[in-house]
C-alpha cells in the first residue's frame, strides 16, 4: 500500500473491510487466475519479468 496514494490505499482498506474474511479455496482460485494472466501476457511477450539470477 506504500506505494500508492493514500486515497486509494483508503479505499482498498475499506472494501477489504467490508468483505470480510476471504474463504482459502476463493483466495486460491483467484491467485491461480492471476498467476495464469502473468505468464500468458510474459508468454505474448507484453510483460517480462525480472527473474532472481538476472536481478
Amino acid at each position: 500500500m506504500a506505494n500508492i496514494s493514500q486515497r486509494l490505499a483508503q479505499g482498498l482498506r475499506e472494501e477489504m473491510a467490508t468483505r470480510g474474511k476471504v474463504k482459502d479455496k476463493d483466495a486460491e482460485e483467484a491467485m491461480t487466475a492471476i498467476i495464469t494472466a502473468i505468464r500468458t501476457l510474459e508468454a505474448s511477450g507484453e510483460i517480462s519479468l525480472i527473474h532472481p539470477e538476472d536481478a
